[in-house]
This record gives C-alpha cells, sequence and structure tokens, in this order.
C-alpha cells in the first residue's frame, strides 16, 4: 500500500507511497478470535498508545481513513456470519472505508465461498484477485453470498492478486506473494489516492465505493450464478481502475429536476429520488422546494453526481411515474404530472448498494 524502495535504486512503489500508515496486530501464529478482530477495528476508530487505556486515551482524530483487511475469521476462530458485522457497520459509520478480501477458497470454480466474516458483508468492500492478464485466479472466492441467505453479489471489485511483489520478513523486498491478501491493499491504496486527489470525498463511504464500481473496467463471467455480462460473481464489478477513478470523481455533474403538474405549476414538498441503473445504487433524497425544484451538484455535502444513467421517482407527496434521465453533463429535465390531482406513492424497492 505504502511502500517505496526507489531511493535505494529499485522500482517498488506502493499504490500510495506518502501515506502515512498504522496497524495492529489482529491474530497469533496465523489466528485470531472475535475478540483480538474487534480490539484492533476498535484501536483503529480510535487509536491509543501502546499500554494505553481505550476508554480514556482513544483519539478518533488519529483514526486512519482507510483499514485493509487481509483476514477472515471462520468458524475455527469462532466467528458466525453475524459476529463481526455491527463492529464494521459502526466503523463504516464514523467514515472509515473498510477493504477486505474475498479469501482464497474458490479452487476449481467454487461459488459461494465468500462466506466468512468480514468479506461477506455488506458493509465491507470486498475484494477478488486477478493475474497481469486480466484472468480471474484461481483461488480467489466468489459468490454469490449464500451462508447468511442474502444472494448478495460479492466481490465488489477485483485487483491484482498473483505474484504481485511486496514486502517481507525473509526475503526483503523480492518477496512474491499471491492471494487476495495481496488484492485487497491494491484497493485500500486506491482509496487514499482518490481521497487525495478529490478531498470532497474523505468519509462519504458510499460515494467512493460508487465511483471505484462505476470506473471499474468490466469483467464479464457467466460463473456462479452471472449473466455473462458485469457485474457478476467472479470479478464483481471489474477490474480496479484508479486513473479512470480519479477522472470520474473529478468531473462531477449537476442534475436539476422540476416538476409541474398538469396545468405548468410547480409541485413543491415532493421528494424526489434518483437510483444508477448500473449499480441499483439510491442517491439521498431530495424535497422540492417552493419553485417545484429539486438538485443534485457538487456544492452540496450529499449531492456529488456523476456521468450515467439513473431511474427517478417521487412519491408521498406528489408524483406518478418513473422516469430515466441519461446524463453526460449538467442538465436540468422538467417532469410534468397528470392529471393535476395525481397524488400516488412510487417508490423503488430498498436495494443494498
Amino acid at each position: 500500500m505504502v511502500g517505496d524502495a526507489t531511493a535505494m535504486g529499485d522500482t517498488l512503489l506502493g499504490m500510495a507511497p506518502d501515506a502515512k500508515w498504522i496497524g495492529c496486530r489482529n491474530m497469533q501464529d496465523g489466528f485470531g478470535t472475535p475478540a483480538s478482530y474487534t480490539t484492533c477495528f476498535e484501536f483503529f476508530f480510535a487509536p491509543y498508545p501502546q499500554g494505553g487505556d481505550p476508554q480514556t486515551d482513544g483519539d478518533v482524530t488519529r483514526a486512519p481513513h482507510v483499514i485493509n483487511n487481509s483476514w477472515g475469521c471462520p468458524p475455527s476462530e469462532g466467528c458466525d456470519v453475524d459476529t463481526l458485522r455491527q463492529v464494521v457497520e459502526n466503523v463504516r459509520a464514523g467514515g472509515i472505508f473498510v477493504a477486505a478480501s474475498a479469501g482464497n477458497e474458490g479452487w476449481g470454480g467454487a461459488c459461494s465461498t465468500i462466506a466468512n466474516p468480514i468479506g461477506l458483508y455488506d458493509a465491507s468492500f470486498t475484494v477478488g484477485a486477478h493475474d497481469s492478464s486480466g484472468s480471474i485466479a484461481d483461488f480467489s472466492s466468489r459468490g454469490p453470498v449464500t451462508a447468511d441467505g442474502s444472494n448478495r453479489l460479492k466481490p465488489d471489485i477485483s485487483a491484482p492478486g498473483v505474484s504481485v511483489r511486496s514486502i517481507g520478513p525473509a526475503d526483503g523486498i523480492d518477496n512474491w506473494m499471491s492471494g487476495t491478501s495481496m488484492a485487497s491493499p491494491h484497493v485500500a491504496g486506491a482509496v487514499a489516492l482518490l481521497w487525495s486527489a478529490v478531498p470532497v470525498l474523505r468519509g462519504d463511504i458510499d460515494r467512493t465505493e460508487q465511483i471505484l464500481i462505476r470506473s471499474a473496467r468490466p469483467a464479464p463471467s457467466a460463473e456462479c450464478e452471472s449473466s455473462g455480462g458485469s457485474p457478476n460473481n467472479v470479478f464483481g464489478y471489474g477490474w480496479l481502475d484508479v486513473a479512470a477513478a480519479i477522472k470520474l470523481a473529478a468531473t462531477p455533474v449537476t442534475l436539476t429536476v422540476k416538476l409541474r403538474d398538469a396545468g405548468n405549476l410547480p409541485l413543491t414538498g415532493v421528494a424526489v429520488r434518483i437510483m444508477d441503473k448500473y449499480t441499483r445504487f439510491h442517491y439521498p433524497v431530495q424535497v422540492t422546494d417552493p419553485a417545484g425544484v429539486v438538485q443534485w451538484n457538487p456544492s452540496q455535502s450529499d449531492g456529488l453526481l456523476f456521468a450515467g444513467d439513473y431511474a427517478m421517482s417521487a412519491g408521498c407527496a406528489g408524483f406518478v411515474d418513473e422516469k430515466n434521465v441519461s446524463i453526460k453533463n449538467s442538465r436540468t429535465v422538467t417532469v410534468t404530472v397528470a392529471p393535476a390531482n395525481a397524488r400516488v406513492c412510487m417508490w423503488f424497492p430498498e436495494l443494498s448498494r
């Protein structure tokens, strides 16, 4: 993630070499427990000095922006599917990006092998591994997630994880390793780069995930209950593309929606929502002002919107139909509702991400 051996005359350079790094040991001889994993998450949420008291010495201002998790907690270590879910959700709610390895149980193309905390969680951004040619690694665990009954698409994305040069205790900088534990740090470093380039995204986990998956290069697959396209349960939304992610994040668009009745009068107090048709992500609901207008724009803390295809609906105070909106550049959309007295609630199904 942050290594830099160029000063030694080498070519080894991490994803975000200027980022600051802290660590927490959550295993002993390769084995952890729910308590040890939780303790490290608590430390990251509010770091404290070694030997300090987490209750009195923890300092949330020193929390990392991103946590890489190259581990999993199987039943043999005392975890079930829900053991660490609340912990991860709390850390995410605190504005910390949680990157997680998908696991290395996919041998033979085995599906639904993303089955252990924390990779199976919706709140984790789960990373599969591909090789230098873009082929999925034989070992990379696959979805869908069935262990908790959700049938959730996983992984979220894929990154290099085969014969990756890294730093190891025995071989120094000549350590070549394979595993989703090498893929996940690529994403953690990518988030550090993205948040450095576009600081407004810091702590905005939802938008950051949207940027990463919408900018990923599609990697089609028909395996593991996948449709043959992208996203799928092998690569997720595709191969990580950091340059494309930064370009997308740096070029937000503004969408202005005007609601009018059949008499061209503004519809006020109407809740409007939009959904990304590719990722199924629901953007925060906006309520029309006295002029019947709502707007998503970069100056709003929750208004970052990017070029793409969206479905728009509103309800519980007006507006009846779903409307498709394609946005390449900033634009204004005027929607007329007829008849003027129509008052029907139309909401999208609640979908995760």
